[in-house]
Protein backbone atom coordinates (compact mmCIF):
# COMPACT_ATOMS: atom_id res chain seq x y z
CA UNK A 1 0.00 0.00 0.00
CA UNK A 2 3.04 2.00 1.24
CA UNK A 3 4.67 1.55 -2.21
CA UNK A 4 1.88 2.42 -4.23
CA UNK A 5 1.05 6.17 -2.86
CA UNK A 6 4.85 6.50 -3.72
CA UNK A 7 4.59 5.52 -6.87
CA UNK A 8 1.41 7.95 -7.14
CA UNK A 9 3.29 10.91 -5.86
CA UNK A 10 6.34 10.23 -7.95
CA UNK A 11 4.31 9.92 -11.16
CA UNK A 12 2.64 13.55 -9.63
CA UNK A 13 5.87 15.16 -9.70
CA UNK A 14 6.95 13.53 -12.91
CA UNK A 15 3.95 15.16 -14.38
CA UNK A 16 4.01 18.68 -12.89
CA UNK A 17 7.72 18.60 -13.94
CA UNK A 18 7.32 17.74 -17.77
CA UNK A 19 4.14 20.67 -17.68
CA UNK A 20 6.91 23.01 -16.30
CA UNK A 21 9.39 22.16 -18.81
CA UNK A 22 6.61 22.22 -21.79
CA UNK A 23 5.69 25.60 -20.99
CA UNK A 24 9.11 26.75 -20.39
CA UNK A 25 10.17 25.68 -24.23
CA UNK A 26 6.79 27.07 -25.05
CA UNK A 27 7.81 31.07 -24.02
CA UNK A 28 11.74 30.39 -25.31
CA UNK A 29 9.64 29.44 -28.91
CA UNK A 30 8.14 32.70 -29.00
CA UNK A 31 10.31 35.26 -30.18
CA UNK A 32 11.21 33.04 -32.59
CA UNK A 33 7.96 32.70 -33.82
CA UNK A 34 8.16 36.90 -34.43
CA UNK A 35 11.44 36.79 -36.05
CA UNK A 36 10.28 34.10 -38.15
CA UNK A 37 7.02 36.42 -39.02
CA UNK A 38 9.33 39.32 -39.50
CA UNK A 39 11.28 37.43 -41.91
CA UNK A 40 8.58 36.49 -44.02
CA UNK A 41 6.78 39.97 -44.46
CA UNK A 42 6.16 41.94 -42.03
CA UNK A 43 6.06 44.90 -41.75
CA UNK A 44 6.65 46.98 -38.76
CA UNK A 45 6.95 51.38 -38.49
CA UNK A 46 9.69 52.56 -37.70
CA UNK A 47 9.02 56.38 -37.26
CA UNK A 48 6.49 58.39 -35.22
CA UNK A 49 4.22 59.98 -37.38
CA UNK A 50 0.84 58.51 -37.52
CA UNK A 51 0.84 57.21 -33.88
CA UNK A 52 0.37 54.21 -32.61
CA UNK A 53 -3.51 53.65 -33.17
CA UNK A 54 -2.66 54.11 -37.17
CA UNK A 55 -3.47 51.43 -39.67
CA UNK A 56 -1.51 51.14 -42.75
CA UNK A 57 -2.32 50.51 -46.37
CA UNK A 58 -1.87 46.32 -45.82
CA UNK A 59 -4.30 46.08 -42.97
CA UNK A 60 -1.45 46.32 -40.37
CA UNK A 61 -1.02 48.72 -37.41
CA UNK A 62 1.77 50.91 -37.85
CA UNK A 63 2.34 50.56 -41.17
CA UNK A 64 1.59 54.03 -42.53
CA UNK A 65 3.43 56.01 -45.44
CA UNK A 66 5.99 57.41 -43.56
CA UNK A 67 8.49 55.94 -41.16
CA UNK A 68 8.13 52.06 -42.97
CA UNK A 69 11.00 50.14 -42.84
CA UNK A 70 10.57 46.40 -44.56
CA UNK A 71 12.33 43.05 -43.41
CA UNK A 72 12.94 39.77 -45.03
CA UNK A 73 11.27 38.41 -48.32
CA UNK A 74 10.15 42.03 -49.08
CA UNK A 75 12.95 44.25 -48.65
CA UNK A 76 14.96 41.55 -51.14
CA UNK A 77 13.29 42.91 -54.63
CA UNK A 78 9.26 42.20 -53.52
CA UNK A 79 6.44 44.50 -54.22
CA UNK A 80 7.32 46.95 -52.17
CA UNK A 81 10.62 47.02 -53.20
CA UNK A 82 8.87 47.44 -56.68
CA UNK A 83 6.78 50.15 -55.66
CA UNK A 84 10.19 52.40 -54.51
CA UNK A 85 11.60 52.02 -57.85
CA UNK A 86 8.65 52.43 -59.65
CA UNK A 87 8.05 55.62 -57.11
CA UNK A 88 11.55 57.12 -57.81
CA UNK A 89 11.18 56.61 -61.41
CA UNK A 90 7.88 58.63 -60.79
CA UNK A 91 10.08 61.34 -59.08
CA UNK A 92 12.64 61.61 -61.49
CA UNK A 93 10.51 62.59 -64.14
CA UNK A 94 8.14 64.81 -62.45
CA UNK A 95 11.83 66.39 -61.51
CA UNK A 96 13.17 66.72 -65.07
CA UNK A 97 9.36 68.23 -65.83
CA UNK A 98 9.43 70.58 -62.94
CA UNK A 99 13.33 72.07 -63.78
CA UNK A 100 13.39 75.52 -65.11
CA UNK A 101 14.35 76.08 -68.18
CA UNK A 102 18.34 76.65 -68.78
CA UNK A 103 19.32 80.35 -69.90
CA UNK A 104 20.02 81.19 -73.45
CA UNK A 105 23.54 82.65 -73.63
CA UNK A 106 23.76 86.00 -75.44
CA UNK A 107 25.83 84.70 -77.95
CA UNK A 108 23.59 81.94 -79.43
CA UNK A 109 20.81 84.94 -79.62
CA UNK A 110 22.81 87.20 -81.17
CA UNK A 111 23.68 84.30 -83.46
CA UNK A 112 19.93 83.78 -84.07
CA UNK A 113 19.62 87.59 -84.45
CA UNK A 114 21.81 87.07 -87.75
CA UNK A 115 20.17 87.96 -91.20
CA UNK A 116 16.98 89.11 -89.30
CA UNK A 117 17.61 92.57 -90.85
CA UNK A 118 14.98 93.79 -93.25
CA UNK A 119 15.90 95.13 -96.66
CA UNK A 120 17.66 98.89 -96.43
CA UNK A 121 16.50 100.59 -99.38
CA UNK A 122 19.35 103.31 -99.43
CA UNK A 123 18.83 104.98 -102.73
CA UNK A 124 16.39 105.55 -105.25
CA UNK A 125 16.29 108.68 -106.90
CA UNK A 126 17.49 110.50 -109.66
CA UNK A 127 20.57 113.20 -109.60
CA UNK A 128 23.41 114.42 -111.61
CA UNK A 129 26.76 113.64 -111.76
CA UNK A 130 29.65 116.38 -113.04
CA UNK A 131 32.63 114.13 -111.75
CA UNK A 132 31.60 111.78 -109.15
CA UNK A 133 28.81 111.53 -106.07
CA UNK A 134 29.10 109.27 -103.17
CA UNK A 135 26.18 107.82 -101.64
CA UNK A 136 26.79 106.71 -97.82
CA UNK A 137 24.93 103.70 -96.44
CA UNK A 138 25.76 101.43 -93.58
CA UNK A 139 25.07 97.63 -93.13
CA UNK A 140 24.21 97.32 -89.32
CA UNK A 141 26.14 94.94 -87.26
CA UNK A 142 25.24 91.07 -86.81
CA UNK A 143 24.75 90.57 -90.53
CA UNK A 144 26.08 87.10 -92.13
CA UNK A 145 25.66 87.92 -95.53
CA UNK A 146 24.84 90.99 -96.65
CA UNK A 147 24.35 91.65 -100.34
CA UNK A 148 24.16 95.24 -102.31
CA UNK A 149 22.04 94.71 -105.16
CA UNK A 150 20.72 97.47 -107.42
CA UNK A 151 20.58 98.92 -110.67
CA UNK A 152 21.46 102.02 -112.71
CA UNK A 153 21.01 103.97 -115.95
CA UNK A 154 22.59 106.93 -117.11
CA UNK A 155 21.27 109.84 -119.29
CA UNK A 156 23.61 112.64 -121.31
CA UNK A 157 22.71 116.24 -120.79
CA UNK A 158 23.67 119.20 -123.11
CA UNK A 159 24.77 122.54 -121.36
CA UNK A 160 25.14 125.95 -122.48
CA UNK A 161 27.55 125.92 -125.02
CA UNK A 162 28.52 122.21 -124.55
CA UNK A 163 27.96 118.65 -126.87
CA UNK A 164 25.61 116.37 -126.05
CA UNK A 165 27.99 112.84 -125.08
CA UNK A 166 27.69 109.56 -124.97
CA UNK A 167 25.92 109.01 -121.25
CA UNK A 168 27.68 106.63 -118.91
CA UNK A 169 29.13 105.83 -115.67
CA UNK A 170 31.86 104.13 -113.60
CA UNK A 171 30.42 102.67 -110.15
CA UNK A 172 32.76 102.01 -107.21
CA UNK A 173 32.46 100.75 -103.69
CA UNK A 174 34.34 102.16 -101.33
CA UNK A 175 34.84 101.98 -97.13
CA UNK A 176 34.66 105.32 -95.54
CA UNK A 177 38.40 105.46 -95.00
CA UNK A 178 38.87 104.83 -98.52
CA UNK A 179 36.30 107.33 -99.74
CA UNK A 180 38.27 109.78 -97.99
CA UNK A 181 41.25 109.25 -99.65
CA UNK A 182 39.52 109.09 -102.78
CA UNK A 183 38.43 112.93 -102.20
CA UNK A 184 42.19 114.16 -101.69
CA UNK A 185 43.08 113.07 -105.27
CA UNK A 186 45.22 110.65 -103.45
CA UNK A 187 45.34 106.61 -104.17
CA UNK A 188 41.93 104.75 -105.37
CA UNK A 189 41.29 101.76 -103.32
CA UNK A 190 37.77 100.09 -104.05
CA UNK A 191 35.88 96.96 -102.37
CA UNK A 192 34.50 96.49 -105.58
CA UNK A 193 33.66 98.00 -109.03
CA UNK A 194 31.82 97.98 -112.05
CA UNK A 195 33.59 99.08 -115.41
CA UNK A 196 31.93 102.61 -117.52
CA UNK A 197 28.57 101.53 -118.70
CA UNK A 198 25.50 103.45 -119.82
CA UNK A 199 23.65 101.15 -117.49
CA UNK A 200 23.79 98.02 -116.00
CA UNK A 201 22.41 95.87 -112.77
CA UNK A 202 24.47 95.08 -109.52
CA UNK A 203 24.97 92.10 -106.96
CA UNK A 204 28.04 92.55 -104.49
CA UNK A 205 28.56 90.01 -101.64
CA UNK A 206 29.64 92.40 -98.57
CA UNK A 207 31.75 91.51 -95.75
CA UNK A 208 29.61 90.10 -92.21
CA UNK A 209 29.07 92.41 -89.40
CA UNK A 210 29.30 91.02 -86.07
CA UNK A 211 29.92 93.51 -82.93
CA UNK A 212 29.91 96.67 -85.38
CA UNK A 213 29.09 98.29 -87.98
CA UNK A 214 30.44 98.96 -91.43
CA UNK A 215 29.74 101.94 -93.44
CA UNK A 216 30.65 102.26 -96.95
CA UNK A 217 30.35 104.76 -99.85
CA UNK A 218 28.88 104.06 -103.36
CA UNK A 219 30.68 106.52 -105.68
CA UNK A 220 29.26 107.14 -109.10
CA UNK A 221 31.45 108.54 -111.47
CA UNK A 222 31.55 110.59 -114.87
CA UNK A 223 32.16 108.18 -117.59
CA UNK A 224 30.57 110.44 -120.07
CA UNK A 225 32.61 111.76 -123.56
CA UNK A 226 33.17 115.47 -123.36
CA UNK A 227 32.69 117.78 -120.53
CA UNK A 228 28.67 116.95 -120.21
CA UNK A 229 27.02 116.31 -116.84
CA UNK A 230 25.15 113.35 -116.37
CA UNK A 231 22.05 112.56 -115.04
CA UNK A 232 21.75 109.20 -113.40
CA UNK A 233 18.65 106.91 -112.58
CA UNK A 234 19.70 104.73 -109.16
CA UNK A 235 17.74 102.38 -107.45
CA UNK A 236 19.76 100.29 -104.93
CA UNK A 237 19.20 98.63 -101.54
CA UNK A 238 21.47 95.98 -98.88
CA UNK A 239 19.88 93.15 -98.32
CA UNK A 240 20.39 90.43 -96.20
Amino acid sequence: MAKRFLHLVSGLVLLGMGGYCLLAVARGWKPFWRHEWARTGVVRRTGKAGGAGEQGAGGLPGAGPAGVSVYGLLAGGGGAGRGDAASGAAGGVAAQKAAPKAKVPASQLEHVALNAHAPIHFLHERFSVRTYKGVEFVVPRLALHPRLEGKFRAYGATGAGQEASSPAVEIMLMTEAAFRTFERNETETTEASAEAAEHGEIDWALDATYGNPQKYYLVFRNASDGDGVTVVDADFAVRF
